[in-house]
């Protein structure tokens, strides 16, 4: 992290919020499950009801290891400084993670709130990397 001007950039603060999005994300809800879905648990064959639908949050949905992995990855590339030697790797990787958490949130899009701040983090970690590569491609120039 840079101190010329000031304690963080925009590029820096961005992507931060995007990981914490994208983690807090987790604990949301991802998926309604009806229980014509899936098979009945002995409790749920004592009363069966169509109202009944069991929220799945990113934890049960099984995406939390990955969104994790590639939003931290794309975080501990703020922990180098951001050379012209280093710009295009720094980018490709931090980059190349945060489009995987965008996509990932993409393929299970619904209108839950789960997926969705998952999509706005995983939007914000895109930004941020385009952000900084744009920033440090002008300043080489």
């Amino acid at each position: 992290m840079k101190s010329g001007k000031g304690f963080m950039t925009r590029a820096e603060i961005v992507t931060l919020l995007g990981m914490l999005l994208v983690v807090a994300s987790l604990f949301l809800t991802w998926k309604r499950v009806t229980p014509q879905d899936q098979a009945l648990l002995g409790t749920m064959a004592l009363y069966r009801s169509p109202q009944v639908i069991m929220d799945r949050n990113g934890f049960q949905v099984q995406v939390w290891q990955v969104l994790t992995l590639c939003a931290a990855v794309s975080c501990s590339t703020l922990l180098w400084a951001n050379t012209p030697e280093t710009r295009l790797s720094l980018g490709a990787v931090q980059g190349a993670s945060a489009l995987a958490c965008l996509v990932i949130a993409l393929t299970h899009f619904t209108l839950l709130s789960g997926v969705l701040v998952a999509l706005c983090g995983g939007a914000l970690l895109t930004f941020g990397a385009i952000d900084r590569f744009g920033v440090s491609h002008a300043a080489r120039s």
